[in-house]
């Protein structure tokens, strides 16, 4: 099995066979449930934080055009229900 990892303060990537498998930070990818914008510097973070998630948009819009398949989760996912997250993985890769 192929795979590449790239780890970044931003996200977490994981490319197996034709599977992408992201790790967005809540804060930095504008979780609706538990991200943010920060009220100091606010038009730059709104800008920056509105620009992460477009750009997360249009690279699965992308990917999924090519015959990956794509399963993004949020930090907090992780960390609170990790087997319905691996379940998501598996489903993804049998795709």
């Amino acid at each position: 099995m192929k795979y590449r990892s790239t780890i970044s303060p931003l996200i977490a990537l994981l490319i197996v066979s034709s599977a992408l498998v992201a790790v967005c930070g809540c804060f930095w990818h504008g979780c609706p449930r538990c991200g943010h914008y920060p009220k100091a510097n606010a038009a730059f973070w709104r800008a920056k934080i509105d620009r992460n998630r477009q750009r997360d948009r249009r690279t699965n819009r992308d990917l999924k055009k090519i015959g990956y398949a794509v399963a993004r989760f949020w930090e907090h996912e992780l960390l609170e229900d990790l087997q319905r997250c691996v379940l998501r993985i598996r489903t993804a890769l049998d795709s």
